[in-house]
């Protein structure tokens, strides 16, 4: 969908960490798309946009994969998390993944999966299924689709025993180990 390479390059700044990025799409450069930023002196992460060409319509069910129109070069000590937006959220777009992780090495374009979360199909008055046309969503063009997180991932070896030497209350108690309602 968007072919231009940019020959501007941003410098992402988070204190002293620097993320060099390049819009491949011309209308970061000319202001049609918002540059990515942080909205606020606390925010954790900023807010990518779609590069696509005109709005994207996905029914109940559908998902596809979006081009963000940006490249990152981010020192390999860090990885940057994909994020859903909570106001698409509330509508019923999400991403396909539910989080997505780019590795600090993949210097490729961000994309996102885009799901709408909506049942493909609901029942008539008679019980019978039918389409959920009414559950379509649209995302226009520049339309910010995702929050990026910078995190430094810490990379562990796995030493394999035959057992733990300690171990803990909790134990190998799993899903649904606390209950279902608060204890006092």
């Amino acid at each position: 969908m968007c072919s231009f390479e940019a020959e501007a390059i941003q410098t992402i700044v988070n204190d002293d960490i620097r993320v060099n990025a390049i819009y491949t799409d011309e209308r970061y450069l000319n202001g049609e798309f918002q540059v990515p930023v942080y909205a606020s002196d606390n925010a954790a992460a900023m807010d990518f946009c779609a590069c696509i060409d005109e709005p994207l319509t996905l029914m109940p069910g559908e998902q596809v994969m979006i081009d963000t129109g940006i490249r990152l070069d981010m020192p390999r000590t860090l990885a940057c998390e994909l994020l859903p937006r909570s106001g698409l959220g509330s509508r019923g777009l999400v991403l396909g993944n539910l989080t997505g992780l780019i590795d600090g090495d993949y210097q490729g374009n961000v994309k996102v999966v885009a799901w709408n979360r909506h049942p493909p199909f609901v029942l008539d008055e008679e019980g019978n299924p039918k389409a959920n046309t009414s559950k379509a969503l649209t995302i226009e063009p520049g339309e910010r689709i995702c929050q990026v997180l910078f995190i430094e991932p810490k990379r562990a070896a796995l030493n394999v025993v035959d057992e733990f030497e300690t171990t803990t209350k909790r134990g190998t108690q799993g899903f649904g180990h606390s209950g279902k309602t608060n204890v006092l």
